[in-house]
């Protein structure tokens, strides 16, 4: 099997330093001109260098940092030969680094450690290599065999260093073209370009494509008539381990999924009809009415999409569930607010696009909620705010049972805990069972019970009108006379 050049991923926690490594990488390298920042979705561009008197080459993918593009990494490292694992020598170790570590250990893949910031007022290196070697990870020169490096992206100290040792790493393994699937590469991003229609960035990992090949990706097909380079620059030819970006697919194809070649349109057409294509329409996850939180949700990129959907499901309180009732790629548009105007409570949320006029006009009219944000941090915390509000007023329209505060017997506030008399109004009590206490109109408490009495003895559950009952709550807030204690549903119950 051929050899062929690595890939390289960079990898690690956010903030810590990845991707003005990369634009430090970029300035080292005397044939790569500016190609653009890379913020949040995979990017890939190739490393020339010379190394031990002859030209080398490589292809660098850069990761996100933030939790909710766990996925992604686990894309790129999948595809990476080396990862590059930034860590921070102002921080050291941190959560994020260590789930990416995981990953890296889960795919075998070899990596090198990259302490960053060494310049920086705060830096303290060694105190940096105590925290990774805290993990296991033997450090060469400290007793293991991991390769590391000191570089700082500002003052370019460490660059040159690093990219040999990259080079380094990469004698030390064999990296070869090994497809076994008959694909010849994978693709890492796909999005919509105005002037071109739908793209995707692939790496070729085995064989070649030419101008004149079509592509296959799940059910989506492309003619190759128009690929560029990561400069992008127009190129008719592309060889193993180089980064391409092909327009005029048909439909938006799933990043990670395989690409195959094909010599003519009708056989990329035949294969495309043939293959199981993904559906457009998925849930997260379903969930009896009242309990789920309908969204419409768009990205400028298909990993977007699937960050969108890992973030808001990582949040949803429990027993809420957010259930996609349509996802793609480009600008929100009228009839994603149909949509999302048809469902109960539907949403639409959009994560690094825009609005077009039309959909904006229908939502206004039809007071049909459209959220845009820049970030991902702003999606997971409106969708967690959303999903605590969707679990109070859920538990407070379905409430299993209510009960007046007529005695306090015993106040604990140090510990949380109250002992009360109630009398029923409604419903039932049972031990274990969350409740909240209403003060007029406003919520005083929510409190867990923990156990119940009637007639000295202890009981499971009380019910019937006008039963009278002690109870020992634990939870956060007060409880007056004359407050109303409501049962709330379990919500891990599908059947409350």
């Amino acid at each position: 099997m051929p050899a062929r050049p690595p890939i390289i991923a960079v990898v690690g926690h956010i903030d810590h330093g990845k991707s003005t490594l990369q634009q430090a990488i970029r300035n080292a390298n005397t044939e790569l001109k500016e190609a653009g920042d890379i913020t949040q979705h995979i990017g890939a561009y190739e490393l020339h260098a010379s190394y031990e008197g002859s030209e080398r080459r490589a292809t660098i993918i850069d990761t996100p940092g933030h939790e909710a593009f766990l996925h992604v990494r686990e894309h790129g490292l999948e595809i990476a030969d080396i990862a590059l694992l930034v860590v921070s020598s102002e921080e050291g170790w941190k959560e994020q680094t260590q789930e990416t570590y995981e990953v890296i250990q889960k795919l075998k893949t070899p990596f090198i450690i990259v302490f960053t910031k060494i310049d920086t007022e705060k830096a303290n290196i060694e105190t940096a290599k105590q925290s990774v070697l805290k993990q296991g990870i033997l450090l060469e020169q400290l007793g293991g065999s991991i390769p590391w490096i000191g570089v700082s992206s500002t003052t370019g100290e460490g660059v040159s260093d690093l990219i040999d040792l990259i080079f380094l790493t990469t004698d030390v393994y064999e990296i070869v073209e090994d497809r076994t699937d008959g694909s010849v590469g994978t693709l890492v991003e796909a999005d919509i370009d105005p002037k071109v229609g739908i793209t995707g960035t692939v790496i070729v990992l085995q064989g070649s494509l030419t101008s004149d090949h079509y592509v296959r990706i799940g059910s989506s097909t492309a003619p190759l008539r128009i690929m560029t380079n990561d400069r992008g620059k127009k190129v008719t030819d592309v060889v193993p381990s180089t980064p391409v970006r092909i327009a005029g697919f048909d439909t938006v194809p799933a990043i990670g999924a395989p690409v195959f070649r094909y010599d003519s349109r009708k056989d990329a057409t035949e294969a495309a009809k043939s293959a199981v294509s993904k559906k457009q329409q998925r849930t997260v996850d379903t969930g009896e009415r009242g309990r789920t939180i309908s969204l419409v949700i768009r990205s400028d990129t298909a990993s977007g999409l699937t960050s969108i959907e890992r973030a808001v499901a990582a949040v949803a309180e429990e027993g809420i569930t957010f259930s996609i009732v349509k996802r793609a790629v480009g600008q929100v548009t009228e009839e994603d607010v149909r949509i999302a105007k048809s469902q109960d409570g539907g949403q639409v949320l959009g994560f690094h696009t825009t609005a077009d006029q039309r959909a904006k006009r229908l939502a206004e009219r039809t007071d049909t909620p459209i959220h845009l944000f820049p970030t991902i941090y702003e999606v997971t915390a409106w969708a967690k705010e959303l999903s605590q509000e969707k679990r109070g007023t859920y538990e407070l329209q379905n409430v299993t049972g209510e009960a007046s505060i007529i005695r306090i017997f015993e106040e604990q506030p140090a510990q949380n805990t109250y002992i009360v008399g109630a009398q029923v109004t409604e419903g039932s009590f049972k031990k274990g069972q969350s409740i909240a206490i209403k003060r007029g109109e406003s919520i005083a408490g929510q409190f867990v019970v923990e156990s119940l009495e009637q007639r000295n003895k202890e009981q499971d559950s009380v019910s019937g009108e006008k039963q009278q009952f002690a109870m020992r709550i634990k939870g956060e807030g007060s409880v007056a006379l004359q407050d109303t204690a409501v049962a709330l549903p379990d919500l891990t119950d599908k059947s409350s």
